[in-house]
């Protein structure tokens, strides 16, 4: 007996492939399509030649096929230049690479090209390459490029003002504003600059009014002394003398009377040396609505008496020829102050009095 003892045969194969190949070798079909990547191992039984078994071990190595996504943006006028991408304008790009084992790789470029965004606040206006911008607004410009390359800018523009405040004044003789001294009256401007809560120059402007104080210079002569009834004082020598009456004008401001006092030693009520002597009453000194106003004395040789009365300011109030030893004065549509009443004869100046008006 001649006894042949076949081997049996245990076959290891190691090979690699691609994700969603199929594998056609040495017996094996394998299909990659849905498996991911990695590796595996299949097993197959065959008889050999002379009827015994045979094992055949398959290691497959399924290498990965790479799919990468990217997402970016850029301005305009630039160009995208990352991942081996050289893009200026929007859209979807694809490069398809081999990798290192051999395999497919996929890499997609989802590129957006926005515009160029300057937002800007501005007083009154805004220039930008040569142009100006005098209200608030979104605004487009295109700039060309050597390159042809061209830019978008988008310019969100606010426009912001000034603002003008209106400032009026009503003041006596002068009035100080702003470290200046004002005489006279007028519209005047004072800026402000960056004042205002905008950031933005305020602009003042002064409306303004000077009024002026009231001088009237009095002459009067008396003899031995003299009562100033303006003030309550009595002189008894000759001199200049001055009494201000705080809003006594009709403007507001001060009334200032300037009395040239000439002092006598003898002085005749009745100048013109006509008959005798004439006291003159009147009353009541300071008066409301109405002056009584009597004579004693020789009326009959004074028969060409008048009486004028004048407000501090020299205008004439009233004239009055006097043909009776009483009359009244209605003092009722006078304004507040001090008045003149001056008693001539013959046309010349006799006596003065001074009544003051509540």
């Amino acid at each position: 007996l001649i006894l042949t003892i076949n081997s049996n045969y245990a076959i290891t194969l190691e090979d690699q492939i691609c994700q969603g190949e199929t594998y056609y070798k040495n017996d094996f079909v394998v299909i990659t399509k849905d498996s991911t990547a990695g590796t595996y191992t299949y097993t197959k039984n065959l008889q050999s030649v002379s009827g015994c078994d045979s094992t055949v071990t398959l290691t497959l190595t399924v290498n990965p096929n790479y799919n990468i996504v990217y997402y970016d943006t850029i301005v305009t006028g630039s160009v995208y230049s990352k991942h081996n991408f050289s893009e200026a304008q929007s859209g979807v790009y694809t490069q398809y690479l081999n990798s290192a084992c051999g395999c497919d790789s996929t890499v997609t470029l989802h590129l957006f090209v926005k515009p160029y965004s300057l937002t800007v606040t501005e007083c009154e206006l805004y220039s930008y390459n040569g142009v100006n911008y005098y209200n608030s607004g979104i605004y487009t410009q295109t700039i060309h490029k050597n390159n042809g390359l061209d830019s978008i800018i988008v310019l969100d523009i606010t426009i912001t003002h000034a603002t003008t405040a209106d400032i009026y004044v009503t003041e006596c003789d002068s009035f100080v504003w702003y470290d200046s001294v004002y005489l006279q009256s007028g519209d005047y401007e004072h800026v402000l600059y960056n004042g205002n809560a905008l950031g933005c120059d305020s602009v003042e402007i002064l409306h303004l009014i000077v009024n002026h104080s009231v001088i009237v210079d009095v002459l009067e002569t008396a003899q031995g002394s003299y009562f100033w009834e303006a003030n309550g004082e009595t002189y008894f020598e000759s001199g200049i003398y001055s009494y201000t009456i705080s809003g006594g004008a009709a403007s507001g401001c001060d009334s200032v009377i300037n009395l040239e006092l000439t002092v006598t030693d003898t002085v005749s009520i009745n100048e013109n040396s006509v008959g005798d002597d004439i006291e003159i009453y009147l009353y009541p000194n300071p008066a409301h609505d109405v002056v009584n106003i009597s004579f004693e004395g020789n009326m009959r040789d004074n028969n060409n008496m008048t009486l004028v009365v004048y407000d501090a300011i020299g205008k004439l109030m009233y004239m009055q020829y006097i043909d009776n030893e009483r009359f009244i004065v209605d003092m009722s549509s006078y304004a507040s102050g001090l008045y003149y009443f001056r008693f001539v004869v013959e046309g010349r100046e006799s006596k003065t009095i001074k009544v003051i008006r509540q």
